[in-house]
């Protein structure tokens, strides 16, 4: 073997980060083929109803007109994408959560190429794996309505906002939060996580990013515009908001949104967060002799800002006589899965595969008590047979 062949053997981590990367690829292809699949089995359900009524209005006016008359929480940004979106496809199930199948793979996406940018391959597939393990899959993924968009913007601005020394990626932060808010009124409050992680960048590198400050403004604009809109919904549901803010309900959200009762979801959320904090105290004594501490201080702020945001939620719905339920604050799994995948790029090298390896089983068996629940055709059509 001549010293050139030598050179193309591949290392045992050139194989592994092949591995890693054919199991993202096979894992986001599958995810979105098996929501499709899911939603053409699944019937509309009530809140989706009033998604097909108000899409099908005949001009977007009247969509206006609806919005303005409170017939739909969400925002009109959600219905300038529902309406090429529903004549995409013949069979309406489909059609009508087509963007948020869409968006829930484009989560995942995001989600992986920040995490590994900062902590490499395998803990990028940690925070994909992290999104599918949530209720944003098999859940917000299926349904006609504007959750999974809401978490895409959070996810696709934590990605550009990590990337926006760039002008370039600074107007894509712009547009991810302008159009989060557009889509959904609640998706202004993941703009605080971003401030305090911006304020933290300015602390630490004596350089303010103005392109990034002004992509937090245009993030709010959408708000004051649609005003009008939201003092509506206000003056409409006023204090008979069928889901009121309160301190249990914020405790419940992880559970819910993780799917792990019995407070598991709250409880790995809190240990995600100690660990977060370990790292960023490690990260803020290294950053006081180094320009380029890892892990990134302001990431880590980001990171716990989102992992909170259902606290800060609530905090505010509270003061302003708001509504809450737990999709209110979807944002938080962008924070969960980044969590994640940072504490698994603290572990090290020889452990993360094992992790990673985990979640990989973890993932198939949940989806092997997809297949055989009624949640699937399949295990519908199963059941209906053992009768």
């Amino acid at each position: 073997m001549t010293g050139d062949e030598v050179l193309r053997v591949p290392t045992r981590d050139a194989r592994l980060d092949r591995w890693v990367a054919a199991i993202v690829a096979a894992v986001l292809l599958y995810a979105t083929l098996t929501s499709v699949w899911e939603a053409a089995h699944r019937p509309f359900w009530f809140d989706e109803v009033f998604t097909v009524v108000v899409t099908e209005t005949p001009s977007f006016s009247q969509v206006m007109a609806a919005l303005g008359d409170a017939a739909d929480t969400s925002g009109p940004g959600y219905y300038v994408i529902q309406r090429p979106f529903s004549r995409l496809v013949t069979d309406p199930h489909v059609s009508y959560r087509l963007s948020s199948i869409v968006a829930t793979s484009l989560v995942g996406i995001a989600l992986f190429v920040f995490a590994k940018r900062d902590v490499g391959l395998t803990s990028g597939a940690v925070a994909m794996f992290t999104v599918f393990a949530s209720q944003l899959y098999h859940g917000y993924s299926v349904e006609a309505r504007p959750y999974a968009l809401m978490t895409l913007s959070v996810a696709l601005a934590a990605l550009a906002w990590q990337r926006s020394s760039s002008l370039r990626w600074s107007i894509v932060l712009a547009a991810s939060l302008a159009g989060g808010v557009a889509v959904h009124y609640y998706t202004v409050f993941a703009l605080a996580p971003f401030g305090a992680a911006e304020v933290v960048r300015v602390v630490r590198t004596r350089q303010i990013r103005w392109p990034v400050w002004a992509a937090f403004i245009s993030g709010g604009l959408p708000l004051l515009l649609m005003w009008p809109l939201l003092n509506g919904l206000r003056t409409y549901y006023g204090a008979n908001y069928w889901s009121t803010p309160s301190i249990g309900k914020v405790l419940s959200t992880y559970d819910t949104l993780l799917g792990i009762g019995s407070g598991g979801g709250l409880g790995l959320a809190l240990a995600l967060g100690v660990a977060l904090l370990g790292l960023l105290g490690r990260a803020a004594s290294r950053g006081s002799t180094s320009t380029d501490p890892w892990p990134p201080p302001e990431s880590l702020v980001l990171v716990l800002g989102l992992l909170g945001l259902p606290v800060v939620v609530v905090s505010i719905a509270w003061l302003m006589g708001g509504g809450y339920t737990d999709r209110y604050a979807l944002g938080v799994i962008p924070g969960l899965a980044l969590g994640a995948a940072y504490v698994s790029g603290a572990l090290a090298a020889r452990h993360r595969p094992w992790l990673l390896a985990f979640m990989v089983c973890v993932f198939g068996a949940r989806e092997l008590a997809f297949w055989g629940s009624g949640a699937s055709g399949t295990g519908l059509r199963l059941s209906l047979i053992h009768i």
